[in-house]
């Protein structure tokens, strides 16, 4: 269990919310998605009771505001006779293509006690174990001015196992065209920066893959180094780390 939830800013201005969802919707909304039963998987277990406390309201009220998160939103499901919550678009923002974070969703996996969204899981699974490898073509990516010398740079990546290449490599041409999305600066200074910090703080190939997922789902600017003094708080700031937006 994460210590906190992080909620981005775009949370309120997503036209979903902002055209569709009533102030009691809202507050419901980010309670289910930032209470201290969530999960890796965004699929969790909860009682009436324990909403009911934690809300303050009625169970009345909050039936209805999860008929309304599951009918009318269409944000997630819920499981009556488990009392689960399937909240669908989670994996989007908070999975990466990590082989270890897959590792750890497969083995919570294993607890949910709805077959339906045992299932689900299971499927979101092997999408993305079917998607680790996939290089995405660099003209979609980024723009043809910056392109040949990203390609350039992809190269002074010390990758250890070569079955490892298309992964990291496909990671930092997402992260550079998060980059180039969010209008950050992208120059062949600031890429060969980025290049030395990923050789730098990655020692293994799978630091090398967490530094880039962590900047990508975090948006951020740079790369960091990885807190290897407290395993847990890391793994909750780079796979649990939520991000809301077009949740449409």
């Amino acid at each position: 269990m994460a210590i906190y939830r992080n909620v981005s800013l775009s949370f309120w201005e997503d036209i979903k919310i902002v055209d569709d969802f009533t102030p009691e919707d809202k507050y419901f909304y980010l309670y289910l998605l930032t209470n201290p039963h969530t999960n890796l998987l965004g699929c969790y277990q909860i009682s009436f009771k324990q909403m009911i406390n934690e809300t303050g309201y009625n169970r009345d009220t909050i039936e209805k505001l999860i008929s309304r998160m599951e009918n009318e939103h269409k944000v997630i499901e819920f499981d009556f006779e488990t009392n689960e919550i399937f909240i669908k678009k989670w994996y989007k923002y908070n999975w990466t293509k990590s082989d270890k974070l897959l590792k750890n969703v497969e083995k919570l996996s294993q607890y949910i006690k709805s077959d339906t969204f045992k299932e689900k899981i299971s499927k979101l699974i092997e999408k993305y174990r079917v998607s680790i490898g996939y290089q995405y073509p660099m003209h979609t990516s980024v723009s043809v001015s910056v392109s040949d010398f990203i390609i350039n740079s992809l190269n002074k990546i010390n990758i250890n196992n070569k079955n490892n290449i298309n992964n990291i490599y496909s990671l930092f041409k997402e992260y550079i065209k998060l980059r180039e999305d969010n209008k950050y600066n992208i120059s062949e200074t600031i890429i060969n920066r980025l290049v030395k910090k990923l050789n730098e703080y990655g020692k293994t190939d799978e630091d090398k893959i967490e530094i880039i997922s962590q900047a990508i789902n975090g948006e951020w600017k740079d790369f960091y180094e990885l807190n290897n003094n407290d395993k847990k708080s890391k793994k909750e700031i780079v796979y649990e780390t939520i991000w809301l937006w077009n949740w449409k």
